[in-house]
């Protein structure tokens, strides 16, 4: 008589035999039971185990341009000396509201190991993210090459108007990369990189090639002057930062602000006026300052 085949479920987690034993006896798909690491881009390896030699950037802006709207889009890369571009990222830089922010960047190099006989530089470019026009460009070189990790920190200043001194025909020479581009219309391409473009995309788009509306399609801000920014992809998919007028405040530029008007009546006006708006707040020094008990 033949020996009907029974279905056993095991609880894994609560199990001590050995794997080839419960392979034996229960038959165990062991697709189940396998263990793979998910590693963050620093690391590679079955276990996460080796490091990519990487450069770690740190930088944090300054900005000239007194404009309250201002956003820019800024493109790293890391080129070696044969013009290859090994790794790059994206952020948005928005001074009314992260004028002291300091920016962590990974750029990993390509090559396991790195080849020390190039030479490495870092490129961060600047553009205007609402009319996505080039503003200019910083070089960091990458020294001691011999490290798994070059660690390069800086403080640039964004100019107020273009400043080109790094060429702006030859940094990305346009018919260079036209007949490769391929990004949205309405996006700027910026460089290839393994037969794909590096595009940057306006407010209203996003995704890799800016092919995809961004929650600022329709700007939600309820001040028709107000910027609706939405956050970086890997921030968030669809939160958005308001920039807004003079004036208005507010997650949506909702908000009027109050506005005191002051009037001079039979005074000469002077060249210069120096005013002092003071905010008195109460004060509790039990709050600020816990005394134990």
């Amino acid at each position: 008589m033949r020996e009907s085949a029974t279905s056993i479920k095991v609880d894994i987690s609560k199990q001590t035999y050995p794997i080839k034993q419960l392979e034996r006896e229960h038959q165990l798909d062991l697709r189940l039971v396998c263990e793979q690491c998910l590693c963050p881009p620093s690391y590679y390896g079955d276990r996460c185990q080796y490091q990519n030699q990487r450069v770690s950037l740190t930088l944090r802006f300054r900005n000239e341009n007194i404009d309250k709207l201002a956003i820019f889009g800024i493109v790293i890369t890391l080129v070696d000396s044969i013009g290859f571009i090994h790794s790059h990222e994206q952020l948005t830089y928005i001074p009314i509201h992260a004028c002291n922010n300091k920016f962590n960047i990974y750029l990993l190099n390509r090559d396991r190991p790195k080849d020390v006989t190039k030479k490495y530089t870092v490129y961060i470019d600047a553009y205007d993210k609402i009319n996505l026009a080039y503003l200019t460009s910083w070089t960091l070189p990458v020294t001691f090459l011999f490290m798994p990790v070059n660690h390069l920190r800086a403080q640039l200043i964004t100019p107020e108007r273009q400043d080109c001194h790094i060429s702006c025909d030859t940094r990305y020479p346009e018919q260079h990369i036209k007949h490769k581009c391929t990004c949205s219309r309405d996006s700027l391409c910026v460089a290839t990189v393994n037969n794909r473009s590096i595009c940057l995309c306006s407010l209203a788009k996003r995704s890799p090639r800016c092919l995809i509306s961004s929650i600022c399609h329709k700007n939600p801000c309820m001040n028709d002057d107000g910027l609706c920014v939405p956050h970086d992809a890997q921030v968030s998919f669809f939160d958005f930062i308001s920039v807004c007028q003079d004036g208005f405040s507010g997650s949506r530029c909702e908000n009027k602000d109050v506005r005191i008007d002051i009037l001079f009546s039979d005074v000469s006006t002077p060249q210069a006026i120096l005013l002092h708006f003071i905010t008195i707040q109460n004060y509790d020094a039990t709050v600020l300052n816990p005394i134990p008990i």
